[in-house]
């Protein structure tokens, strides 16, 4: 693995290429520890006793390693290995996923390119008449209703009154409303 790097650039200094061998070479090698014995001296039974004095704490315990006396030489690690070989593994799936699906999104891609320009060469339709669509119906079924409405309103008044003077008035105020009415509708499109 090490033997294809190349020399490593920082900022425009270059480390030698034994360094990166030598980091890689250290990433992957551990030396074991060596414990220190440790003696109990200092623990007794005065804990807790009045005016006697605590005793000494035990040091923590020494571990010695390769920069120690009695260095040992170092050992490959099993678990670097594994951790290494797992992200080999991990890197070869993803590229091999890769590879499946790169001919997927092409397809899909050209799929996608087809459609949109069978879209933009599509004939226009023409803008629809009022009645084809769902507003443009409420709208003349609220007119014919209104005109039904001023015209049955119209004979009520003529049969209660028996005026002709008022029927022909109560007319004329319908159709103003429903003029009215119209121009709003116009307005609020």
């Amino acid at each position: 693995m090490t033997e294809y790097a190349a020399p490593y650039k920082v900022e425009g200094f270059t480390m030698p290429s034994g360094a990166i061998q030598a980091l890689f070479g250290n990433m992957l090698q551990i030396t074991p520890a060596q414990r220190v014995p440790i003696t109990n001296a200092g623990y007794g039974t005065t804990r807790g006793a009045t005016g006697s004095s605590c005793p000494a704490q035990p040091s923590p315990p020494v571990l010695s390693g390769a920069g120690s006396s009695g260095g040992t030489a170092p050992v490959p690690s099993a678990f670097l290995k594994t951790l290494v070989q797992q992200q080999l593994d991990s890197a070869k799936s993803l590229m091999a996923t890769a590879k499946a699906i790169n001919p997927v999104e092409k397809s899909v891609g050209q799929m996608d390119a087809a459609y949109d320009a069978a879209f933009e060469s599509d004939l226009k339709a023409a803008a629809p008449y009022p009645g084809q669509t769902l507003q443009g119906f409420t709208v003349l079924l609220f007119i014919f209703s209104y005109v039904s409405l001023t015209i049955v309103a119209t004979i009520m008044v003529n049969a209660v009154t028996l005026n002709p003077a008022m029927t022909a008035g109560a007319f004329i105020g319908f159709v103003v409303i429903g003029a009215m009415l119209i121009g709003i509708f116009r307005q609020l499109g």
